[in-house]
Order: structure tokens, then sequence, then C-alpha cells
């Protein structure tokens, strides 16, 4: 109930209101930076980051990000102390995606083991594009 909670009360923030979230921040601009464009758009770049940014994402999947940020969170409350914001939000994206880099390799110790585990315990997120051209999560 407590996460139902805590998701239900972004639903009524703007789009830039919401943005303003350090981790989220940080989320997005490793899942745009880290992932290759799908080859139907590969005229674009190689990487999402070479044609969006993360005030391109729409609402709905800056929602679904914050959805998966916070059920980590709630994982993850008691180790997260003192990590900087934008750290979490970028290790989160690339340890729940199976990159070679993230919690595990920042030189936490057992905190960064503890935090790769949850990480890998969670489903990860799938960038591609909507019906609209823009970056989407499912």
């Amino acid at each position: 109930m407590k996460y139902l909670k805590l998701f239900e009360s972004f639903k009524d923030e703007s789009k830039d209101s919401l943005i303003n979230n350090e981790i989220l921040k940080a989320f997005l601009e490793a899942a745009l930076w880290s992932t290759p464009l799908p080859e139907d758009f590969q005229d674009m770049g190689d990487n999402y980051d070479s044609a969006y940014g993360i005030y391109d994402f729409s609402k709905e999947a800056i929602l679904k990000a914050l959805d998966h940020i916070n059920k980590f969170k709630i994982l993850a409350v008691d180790l997260l102390d003192g990590m900087i914001e934008s750290q979490v939000g970028h290790d989160l994206w690339l340890t729940t995606q199976g990159h070679g880099a993230g919690f595990w390799d920042r030189g936490l110790g057992k905190i960064g083991e503890e935090l790769t585990e949850i990480c890998k315990s969670m489903t990860p997120l799938q960038l591609d594009i909507d019906e609209s051209g823009k970056p989407t999560f499912y």
C-alpha cells in the first residue's frame, strides 16, 4: 500500500515537474545513451540520445520509469543512504539492463553487490519508440 500511494502521488504532476527528480533524470539519460535505436530508425543515429532527449519521453513513459525507480527504492531503502541521486538513477538503468557497469563496479563493496542483486530481481524496462515517434518504455 505504501508503494501505491507513492506512485499515485505522481499522476497529477506535470511532466516537467516530474523530470526535476535527479534519479529519474539520470535514469532517462542512461537509457538514451546506452540503448541502440531500432533498425528502422538507424538513419537518426546509433543510440537514442542522438535523436532524443529526456524531455521527449511522454508522461506515461516517465510514470513507468518512476514506477520502476520507486520499486527499487522500496527494496533498497536501507542501502541508499549517502549515495548521490544521479548515480543511483544511472546505475539502476545500467545494472537492470545487464550492462558491464553499475552498482557492482562503483567501489561500494557489499552494498554494491546487494544493490546489484536487487536489480537482478527486477524486470528490466525496454526502451522503444511509440506510435507517435517518441521514446517509451514497455
